[in-house]
């Protein structure tokens, strides 16, 4: 029944992180392996693995802490606010409704949010994937004399941008969306670190693609989708979030409810995510079909100056990095003048 130490909150934080890196690293490896023929299929294959091992992951570790939440409670005697022993309580929601098990549990999870899956992750992966080769390879190469031309440059080859950073975005916002089922009281602290720890993302990101990226593989946009449709999971859980604190509103003082109790609870939040889910996809496709555009290409007599003249924007004019090689580098003869819809 003791609260646990800073000993032990620093191995909830390394076990926690530990075992998202494990995922990452067991994702990856899968799809790398299954010897898919092109990059986007074996790129969504590591997003539906690791989205999936994350939200398992979660929900057993939920369990978990739930479980030894209620053993630590009864443990020191704690009570309802009606003065009820927490061992007396006989049915699972009057357990998980209860005030001491919603602080313990509540702020368990804000750690495993704060700082174990918001920041510490990619913390680490900006230090041990950009940052260590990088370094490592300078101080190779400046004490190695044999280390000259194309070896130096095989030295310091950057690695490939990749589009798994959707996964890590969506299980971030369902992390956030868990939060009024277990503890509302840590909702703004949440939200709060979500805000921090994405404004990082995006400003590491960014220092990533100009100063650590060498090429990116964008083959067609299925990721782009496949990421779209994954977003309907944390809207689909915040859905269900309503239906649980609506059903709370219309309680009593404490927590005993008119109609929504046990069994029905739940089928109402499920009916409520299942219900949301399968309508955000639905509309989802239906916008996807009807922005499509069908051309016959046997039958088109355009050329590709017509084109650019009526659409000046395309894969090379609107990227800054080939107009410069084209000026000043490759290609002097056939210069790109970089577009910008705000000077055209």
């Amino acid at each position: 029944g003791d609260e646990p130490g800073l000993f032990s909150e620093g191995l909830f934080i390394l076990l926690v992180v530990g075992s998202q890196l494990a995922l990452f690293a067991a994702s990856s490896f899968a799809a790398r392996h299954a010897r898919f023929c092109f990059c986007s299929h074996t790129q969504k294959t590591y997003m539906l693995c690791y989205t999936s091992a994350l939200i398992l992951n979660l929900v057993l570790d939920i369990v978990l802490q739930g479980y030894l939440s209620y053993l630590q409670m009864v443990g020191v005697g704690a009570h309802t606010a009606s003065g009820t022993l927490l061992s007396e309580l006989t049915s699972f929601q009057q357990v998980f409704e209860s005030y001491p098990i919603q602080k313990s549990l509540g702020k368990l999870y804000f750690t495993y949010c704060w700082p174990c899956t918001f920041l510490l992750p990619f913390l680490l992966e900006a230090v041990s994937v950009q940052w260590l080769p990088q370094h490592i390879a300078r101080l190779l190469v400046g004490a190695d004399p044999r280390i000259r031309g194309i070896h130096a440059v095989k030295a310091f080859e950057l690695g490939e941008m990749e589009q798994g950073r959707y996964a890590d975005i969506i299980f971030n916002l369902v992390l956030v969306v868990c939060i009024p089922f277990l503890s509302p009281a840590y909702m703004h602290l949440t939200f709060g670190a979500l805000v921090v720890s994405h404004t990082y993302i995006y400003c590491y990101d960014h220092v990533k693609v100009l100063r650590y990226v060498n090429k990116f593989e964008f083959g067609s946009t299925k990721l782009h989708y496949l990421g779209m449709q994954l977003f309907t999971l944390p809207v689909g859980i915040f859905a269900g979030a309503l239906v649980f604190k609506a059903s709370q509103l219309a309680g009593m003082d404490d927590l005993t409810f008119t109609a929504l109790q046990g069994y029905r609870l739940g089928l109402a939040i499920a009916g409520a995510m299942v219900g949301h889910v399968l309508l955000h996809l639905y509309l989802l496709a239906t916008i996807r079909r009807m922005g499509r555009s069908h051309v016959h290409r046997p039958s088109s007599k355009a050329t590709y100056a017509d084109i650019a003249r009526q659409s000046p924007a395309s894969y090379f004019s609107v990227n800054p990095v080939h107009c410069l090689r084209s000026r000043y580098g490759i290609n002097q003869d056939n210069r790109q003048a970089f577009y910008s819809p705000l000077k055209g």
